[in-house]
């Protein structure tokens, strides 16, 4: 919650995610048959997990696990603009 409430509210976040589709799968049931399959499915061991997806749908190998500040995570952000594929903001 902490990522939805602090790093994803701040300003300079909101509008460098302005280019990414987003989708939030709330896998915080883990024992659900929905959470499981995901998880499966993605290969998330942990909450939280971010992971992104290239405009052909192909997974950057460069994945997020736990809590970023907003200043960690706009860093992050500058180091996937080097990839090939993802929306610069």
């Amino acid at each position: 919650m902490m990522l939805k409430h602090e790093t994803f509210t701040d300003p300079r976040v909101v509008a460098a995610l302005g280019s990414f589709n987003r989708l939030r799968a709330d896998l915080s049931f883990r024992e659900s048959e929905y959470a499981r399959a995901v998880s499966k499915k993605h290969r998330i061991q942990g909450l939280p997990t971010m992971i992104f997806f290239d405009e052909g749908g192909r997974e950057i190998p460069r994945r997020v696990w736990g809590f970023m500040t907003a200043d960690q995570f706009l860093e992050f952000l500058e180091s996937l603009k080097e990839k090939k594929g993802v929306p610069p903001h």
